[in-house]
């Protein structure tokens, strides 16, 4: 790892932490969405669970009146 020292001394260093607290600024909402994205792919994967469960079932149900009609 390297270690970086600066000193900044007037407008120079007022100069720098506005810089750095832009920097953080953009950082941060570049992480809120990707928190976001995260929040609407769980929320879709779970739609699609949900989907499947459904489908899963209605192939039970079948299988089932198959089996009545049939007579097993």
């Amino acid at each position: 790892m390297t270690k970086l020292t600066l000193e900044l001394e007037g407008e120079a260093y007022a100069d720098g932490l506005a810089t750095a607290d832009k920097f953080l600024a953009l950082i941060t909402e570049r992480l809120d969405r990707i928190d976001k994205v995260t929040e609407n792919i769980l929320d879709m994967t779970n739609i699609n669970a949900d989907a499947l469960d459904d489908i899963r079932a209605a192939i039970k149900d079948l299988e089932e009146a198959k089996a009545a009609l049939s007579g097993d």
